[in-house]
């Protein structure tokens, strides 16, 4: 009989020893959805980390003027990518928390931030597809 239990080894502090997570598996892995997003993490990681390796040994032969040129490039588009993304994040819960609090009629003011922060959303979403 097969277990429903997450087979992942943890440890457990009361004890102080090693023993198999309490949590019940999902769907048809083995581990429990904690365990299972911690897996997902670790293979986002490699495969970033292979593609960053593949561009390295790519451009390994280059001048190392160029070559710090290169590097600086890629990590300003990492960062930007990011940025974009957190700033369409933030604009985003702005607007649904205005828009929660307005059940009444709107004022000018807060019809004046929900088309600032509208038109902002549609500049990032732009910046978003372009930068894919």
């Amino acid at each position: 009989m097969t277990s429903k239990r997450c087979t992942m080894n943890v440890f457990d502090r009361e004890t102080g020893r090693q023993r198999k997570c309490l949590l019940k598996k999902t769907g048809n892995s083995c581990f429990c959805s904690v365990h299972c997003r911690k897996c997902v993490i670790r293979i986002q990681a490699a495969w970033v980390g292979f593609k960053c390796r593949t561009k390295i040994k790519i451009f390994k032969n280059l001048p190392s003027d160029l070559w710090n040129i290169i590097l600086k490039r890629i990590r300003i588009e990492h960062y930007r990518k990011n940025l974009v993304k957190k700033y369409y994040n933030i604009y985003n819960c702005k607007l649904e928390k205005i828009l929660s609090k307005l059940r009444a009629p709107i004022d000018v003011e807060s019809s004046i931030l929900i088309r600032e922060y509208r038109f902002r959303l549609q500049e990032l979403e732009e910046n978003i597809e372009r930068l894919q």
